[in-house]
């Protein structure tokens, strides 16, 4: 795709933006989204909208890719709720995507005289998922984005694969920001969905920092897959010394038997059972041998 594709210039000068100057409103605080502020955005120039208009616009007469969404149940073969999501702002696409999450993956809990509103798994980390999902696709290609809800983790799919310049290990450590799609960063950004500078990895890093399952990322020649798992802080099948020996070696690094046997409080034997349960898990791994022997979490 070339970088500028979403600065070509259409013909169709009858775009409205109802949604967009409803969420400039909320955020921003502008009275009215006029052509200057049009211009401001770069969406309109030399009497001309573009085709970052066009996604941004309510709708349009061009068949842009949008969203799919599949809620599944027990098993691939159990569908819950399907949604084609497109024809619409890519704003307002966006926020469909948020709404079916909070329908399937937010749930109250009483705490103490309180109901509490707790998350199956990050919304913060689906957020930005879903937002570099849009921003960075490639849109002169027929594929929708993929959002893919299962009861243990959600994986979105992104059409195109990383931007020219950009490497693999730079996508994942979040060093450089390469923008496919400048235009359309710079309003998600000024609208608080993202931020400026590529950070979106490191946030959803970030956002599982304490999880025992991490999110994965995976780079394919024609797409991006981000798995969000489900929050679990603990393993659900530890059993007896395990969780204390678990939750020793979330906080420090390398120990040797001697050391948890220290902090745990827990004798030799007891120590020893523990860690070998959860290397049979493939939660902990050994390094060193003989005296040297160490633990740590299998990273």
């Amino acid at each position: 795709m070339r970088k500028d594709y979403e600065a070509i210039k259409i013909e169709n000068e009858k775009l409205e933006f109802k949604f967009l100057e409803k969420k400039m409103k909320e955020v921003i605080g502008i009275k009215e989204l006029n052509l200057d502020i049009l211009k401001t955005l770069n969406l309109y120039e030399n009497k001309k909208f573009n085709i970052a208009a066009e996604l941004f616009a309510d709708n349009n007469n061009r068949k842009f890719s949008g969203i799919d969404i599949v809620v599944l149940g027990e098993n691939i073969n159990k569908i819950l709720f399907r949604e084609n999501i497109e024809r619409k702002s890519i704003l307002e696409q966006y926020s469909d995507a948020i709404s079916t999450f909070e329908r399937y993956y937010e749930y109250e809990e009483i705490v103490g005289a309180e109901r509490v509103t707790k998350e199956k798994i990050s919304k913060e980390a689906f957020r930005e998922s879903v937002a570099n999902a849009i921003v960075h696709r490639l849109w002169d290609i027929n594929a929708n984005i993929k959002i893919v809800m299962s009861n243990d983790k959600i994986e979105i799919i992104s059409p195109g694969s990383l931007p020219p310049g950009m490497s693999e290990d730079e996508y994942m450590r979040g060093y450089v920001s390469v923008l496919r799609n400048p235009i359309i960063a710079n309003i998600f950004y000024r609208l608080g969905i993202i931020e400026k500078f590529g950070t979106g990895i490191k946030r959803i890093k970030y956002e599982y920092r304490e999880n025992f399952v991490k999110p994965s990322f995976e780079i394919y020649e024609n797409s991006i897959r981000i798995t969000l798992p489900i929050i679990e802080t603990v393993p659900s099948n530890l059993v007896n010394g395990e969780v204390k020996v678990f939750e020793i070696l979330k906080k420090r690094e390398k120990l040797s038997r001697k050391e948890i046997e220290e902090l745990s409080g827990y004798n030799k034997s007891k120590v020893i059972r523990s860690i070998n349960g959860l290397i049979e898990k493939s939660i902990v791994e050994q390094l060193g041998k003989g005296r040297s022997v160490k633990y740590q979490l299998k990273k």
